[in-house]
């Protein structure tokens, strides 16, 4: 066996990562998304919403990013979420209503022309039985023949591509008080499991030397069903495939890593 070639990293210390606190969960999540250029993913959503929907609903809205610029023109958005923290970053907008609640018991008449789960959120349901529990409760509240837009981490490149192994992407954005937050994401697939585990670190490197650069971990475990299995899932809830795609246009992502879902909740007559 030939020795590795010494790298002179041998002897530093290893990073130590405390758990993230939950009052940080959501805010760290937030700068995130702020410092994203949204314009393709809003432009995506507005053109299947357009001329379609007057009655929005949000599930997992987290701080309200998304709901609150798809307000108005003739929009009206209600957007929830589990975690009340989350909701009290967002600000609001006029009409735009965020409300604490489980999207797999919604509390709530029907009446919605469209909802949409955004960024992996049904995801986070790692049983079948709580995503076809939420689907039933989404065909519930949706006025026919309600629209339902999808943003799903699929499983289709991880299978293929590291099958045993851990995948790292790096992602660097600013703090809005000055300096850097460095975030890697390590996620590794159980085939037999279906399942995602997803170790995301944030390391938050201030401006000023007096002010301490701590290193947090939070790790999550999701659902990582194929293309395939996705699809068949909808179908047997009762919703009708409308179309689908795997990115917003412009925004460069692994072709078979997301799956975008239109969807009815009965066949359209259009």
């Amino acid at each position: 066996m030939v020795p590795e070639e010494p790298t002179g990293y041998e002897d530093e210390p290893r990073e130590q990562f405390q758990e993230l606190p939950a009052e940080l969960l959501h805010l760290l999540y937030h700068y995130e998304r702020v410092s994203q250029d949204l314009t393709h993913e809003l432009s995506y959503y507005r053109s299947q919403l357009q001329q379609r929907c007057t009655r929005l609903l949000e599930l997992g809205c987290g701080t309200g990013l998304l709901s609150t610029n798809l307000q108005g023109n003739g929009l009206e958005v209600t957007g929830i979420d589990l975690d009340r923290r989350a909701l009290s970053f967002s600000k609001g907008t006029e009409g735009c209503r965020l409300v604490q609640m489980d999207m797999r018991h919604l509390g709530l008449r029907p009446g919605f022309d469209a909802v949409l789960i955004g960024q992996n959120t049904l995801n986070l349901l790692t049983e079948p039985t709580e995503m076809k529990r939420c689907l039933r409760e989404i065909r519930r509240i949706l006025v026919p023949p309600g629209l339902l837009l999808a943003h799903l981490y699929c499983s289709d490149s991880e299978r293929l591509a590291h099958p045993d192994g851990r995948l790292l992407q790096f992602q660097l954005f600013d703090h809005p008080k000055g300096g850097k937050i460095i975030k890697e994401s390590i996620r590794s697939y159980d085939p037999k499991k279906r399942r995602l585990y997803l170790e995301e670190r944030f390391k938050i490197r201030r401006c000023c030397t007096e002010l301490p650069n701590p290193n947090y971990r939070h790790c999550l475990e999701l659902a990582a069903l194929s293309r395939k299995e996705w699809l068949e899932l909808f179908s047997s809830a009762g919703f009708f495939i409308e179309s689908w795609s795997t990115g917003f246009a412009g925004v460069s992502i692994s072709p078979n890593s997301a799956l975008h879902l239109v969807a009815r909740s009965e066949p359209s007559s259009c």
